[in-house]
């Protein structure tokens, strides 16, 4: 009994190790496998959401922060959100939260396309529909 239940365990291990493995390979190759078969998926962003992107420095290296500007769909218009990520290449983020709303891209373009790295932090946006992020919350990472 007990060696019956080593095998199992064993057995399940193996395949959780070998599922894993198979689904990281996939997603490397960009491949995905549905009813259908097994397809090509190019894994890139709707860049048609894309309102402004903004390299700037800070006291960890040049270009060190990315401000992204994005439009998100909303029931009525669309949500204008950002985030910055720290580091090229690396997984963290900073979520601005959700800047303001417009009818239209353009309107949004207009209200919050322009990315500004100053001293102080960075500011997203002119007017009233200014954004600012302190740099030192924004350096705050580490």
């Amino acid at each position: 009994m007990k060696q019956k239940l080593f095998l199992l365990l064993v057995g399940l291990a193996v395949g959780l190790i070998l599922g894993w493995s198979g689904n990281e390979f996939l997603r490397r190759h960009h491949l995905k496998v549905d009813v259908s078969g097994i397809q090509f998926v190019l894994d890139t962003p709707d860049l048609s959401k894309l309102l402004a992107v903004s390299w700037g420095d800070g006291k960890y290296g040049k270009a060190f922060y990315g401000a992204i500007v994005y439009l998100e769909p909303a029931t009525f218009g669309q949500r204008v959100k950002a985030r910055v990520q720290i580091g090229r290449g690396n997984p963290m983020f900073h979520e601005c939260g959700e800047l303001g709303r417009a009818a239209t891209a353009e309107e949004a373009v207009a209200k919050w396309g322009k990315i500004d790295w100053q001293d102080n932090g960075l500011h997203i946006g002119t007017g009233t529909n200014a954004f600012f992020l302190p740099r030192a919350k924004l350096e705050s990472h580490r």
